[in-house]
């Protein structure tokens, strides 16, 4: 493979441009929007950059002996080493944990993943925007993500009530199920790329912690894929606050670990610092307030995940934050089941006792007694099917083929209205996830069929629109490419632009 860079990205091979478009800033760094343009400048790669400036020694610990080796095996060292070159990178000038821990998540033989995969890392050059002495710049390259993360859509999943107040909508059941099952499969992820890493512990009691798991840090890839395809997928995202550790790792065991998180997503057998600046999340004298005197491990994560699913239930992206040595009996649980989520706009919904009971069980005080991520996962599957309202089969091609079996007679005349038909639900965001089904012939089936996602299973806000398409033209300082902005219209349309129709944004 040729490494020569011609581009600012870093990036080997190709030409990547940056559209001027930043995703977001942290207090170590940012995330840009990056794509790849063939010699037409027509897009044919998308990812992110994120530039970070880290404080930590890069020499390699022992305990990630021989994973440098394997993060160059799946091509992921685009650029180590001080001295130039590629897989040759010094074990004292190599580790940086987040790039570590993100590449041992992502499968090397393109495997789905419910963990965000990392494309590459790479030493930078540029100085630190904070000042920080003794700072490495490191670049992590990702795949972007368009559709956006589970915070925005808890934001966005609202309705307009009969009084023009924009209210709190509750999240389709079908999808939180789906939304469990694929952060589970993140958690055993987790737990089996420990324990099969190179030189991982014989004991095989190690696991990946991600200590700040919350709606912000849920990721959505895009809809279309083999299940649930009309939803999008979620995977958990953010590795820089990870660790890898074991039960009786020393600095875990005497909770001496650098644990960051979010006021409202602390387990109680977490270490939290003192004070926390939530804009940069910037660690401060440690001073330990777990009440549980165990370790963190899959246990916490388990407990994270059932705060977020919460957050989901109870349409918010953040939950109180619990001081657990002060805290009563009953201030310890989960209120989910004493105080049940209610919406003014859906006075009558409940969500079931299965969800209900799962997400509380996750959430129990003693770490011990929560639910293993592999026993988490038998219970889904056990309850599941009562609930997806066959949301896992909708809009799958064997789905659509059935569908098909009887056809309907359409007159020229019907088929005129149903083409218009078709753009007011584009326009109405019914048709969302049309934009991202890579076969495009069965999205033009989809829409043919003239069936609506049912009112208690569609999302309000099912993700952002890619702001550049693959096959769109690019150029280094573009502004992406909005939407027509088009008017309901009775004119017709031609059946070849219902494509570029499916393709327009929700209206919000």
């Amino acid at each position: 493979m040729s490494h020569g860079f011609n581009d600012a990205s870093g990036l080997p091979g190709g030409r990547w441009i940056s559209p001027g478009q930043y995703i977001a800033d942290g207090g170590q760094g940012s995330v840009h929007y990056w794509v790849k343009v063939d010699a037409t400048h027509r897009v044919i790669d998308r990812i992110v950059i994120k530039d970070t400036w880290d404080s930590e020694p890069t020499s390699e610990p022992v305990e990630w002996d021989g994973m440098y080796e394997e993060l160059v095996r799946k091509g992921m060292d685009l650029g180590v080493s001080k001295s130039g070159g590629y897989g040759n990178a010094h074990v004292d000038d190599r580790f940086y944990k987040e790039a570590y821990i993100q590449g041992l998540l992502t499968p090397a033989d393109g495997e789905l993943s419910y963990n965000m995969p990392l494309r590459g890392y790479k030493r930078g050059d540029k100085p630190d925007p904070r000042q920080r002495p003794d700072t490495t710049h490191w670049r992590l390259y990702m795949d972007h993500l368009h559709s956006g993360d589970m915070h925005t859509f808890i934001q966005k999943s609202v309705k307009l009530d009969d009084f023009g107040t924009y209210e709190p909508t509750p999240t389709p059941e079908p999808f939180i199920w789906y939304t469990l099952q694929c952060l589970t499969s993140a958690l055993i992820q987790m737990e089996e790329a420990a324990r099969t890493r190179p030189k991982a512990r014989k004991a095989g009691d190690e696991t990946i912690v991600m200590l700040d798991m919350k709606p912000s840090n849920i990721f959505l890839a895009p809809p279309g894929g083999p299940r649930y395809p009309v939803y999008p997928r979620p995977i958990i995202g953010d590795f820089g606050g990870a660790q890898l550790t074991h039960k009786t790792a020393a600095d875990n065991v005497w909770g001496a670990m650098q644990q960051i998180c979010t006021r409202g997503f602390y387990a109680p057998e977490m270490t939290r610092s003192t004070q926390i600046d939530e804009d940069d999340m910037e660690d401060h004298q440690i001073e330990s307030l777990r009440v549980e005197n165990l370790p963190v491990h899959s246990w916490t994560n388990v407990w994270q995940l059932g705060r977020s699913i919460e957050c989901m239930m109870r349409a918010t992206g953040s939950m109180n934050d619990v001081d657990w040595a002060t805290a009563t009996e009953l201030e310890r649980e989960s209120q989910i089941k004493r105080s049940p989520p209610r919406f003014d706009y859906s006075p009558g919904f409940q969500y079931s006792t299965d969800l209900v009971n799962l997400v509380y069980d996750c959430q129990l005080f003693n770490p011990e007694e929560r639910p293993t991520p592999r026993e988490l996962m038998e219970q889904i599957n056990e309850n599941i099917s009562d609930h997806t309202k066959f949301m896992d089969y909708w809009g799958t091609e064997a789905w659509v083929r059935e569908q098909e079996q009887y056809p309907a007679q359409r007159t020229k005349e019907e088929k005129e209205k149903l083409r218009q038909k078709n753009a007011r639900r584009v326009l109405d965001g019914k048709l969302y996830f049309l934009h991202d089904y890579q076969d495009k012939a069965l999205a033009e089936r989809y829409a043919d069929l003239d069936m609506d996602i049912p009112e208690d299973c569609a999302l309000v806000w099912g993700g952002n629109e890619a702001e550049y398409k693959l096959g769109q033209v690019a150029r280094a300082g573009d502004t992406p490419q909005k939407p027509d902005k088009r008017k309901r219209s009775n004119e017709s349309d031609d059946e070849d632009k219902l494509d570029s129709r499916l393709r327009k944004k929700p209206k919000k």
